[in-house]
């Protein structure tokens, strides 16, 4: 999870979409702007210390309204050990609730125009990308592209930079934590019990 790469991939999707689309010669110019749904993360989840996983999920929605996007969906807690009905709410008024009316960050389109690191992420993302659409087009279309293997020779370039990005990734909170630090959770059973009841006696 890199929270700066996430606001500047989406500011760079909408920069290409402009592009794209403009030659076409729409009729109002709210067609230049790019109206796209954003799912936060799951595999940034982890099944240690899962109360980490709320605040993770929190900073992937705000990435998202920091990058304006017009809508975005948080993952569901539930596979990393939070109970179902504790997940949901985790999920929905934390990242969503919490976010749209407290943080101030879906009042502003672009909060984060004009940062020199932004910005230069943004455009090294919207070129490398930007190259990739012109080496499909050469090759005469996405079908063609794909016949000829460079969609799997570029899904298996990205794939081995991510194992060796994983390989020397920073310790996780609460998977490679100091035992002094990690908080000491009872067996998995026992937790999802633990939060049953909890989620009953709110209720």
């Amino acid at each position: 999870m890199n929270y700066f790469m996430e606001v500047a991939k989406q500011r760079a999707a909408r920069m290409l979409w402009a592009k794209l689309v403009k030659p076409f010669e729409p009729k109002s110019p709210r067609s230049l702007a790019l109206r796209a749904h954003t799912q936060t993360s799951g595999w940034s989840l982890a099944a240690e210390d899962v109360f980490n996983n709320v605040v993770r999920t929190c900073i992937e929605a705000m990435a998202a309204t920091a990058a304006a996007r017009s809508r975005c969906t948080p993952t569901r807690l539930t596979r990393r050990s939070l109970c179902r009905r504790i997940s949901r709410r985790a999920s929905h008024a934390i990242p969503q609730l919490v976010l749209q009316r407290e943080s101030g960050t879906t009042h502003i389109v672009d909060p984060w125009g004009g940062s020199f690191y932004v910005e230069r992420l943004t455009y090294e993302l919207a070129r490398a990308a930007w190259r990739h659409i012109r080496e499909v087009e050469d090759m005469g279309g996405m079908a063609k592209a794909i016949e000829a293997g460079l969609r799997a020779r570029i899904t298996a370039a990205a794939g081995a930079r991510k194992r060796a990005r994983t390989a020397r990734a920073a310790a996780r909170c609460g998977s490679h934590s100091p035992a002094s630090i990690a908080l000491a959770m009872p067996p998995m059973s026992s937790t999802s019990r633990i939060w049953r009841q909890a989620a009953l006696a709110s209720s």
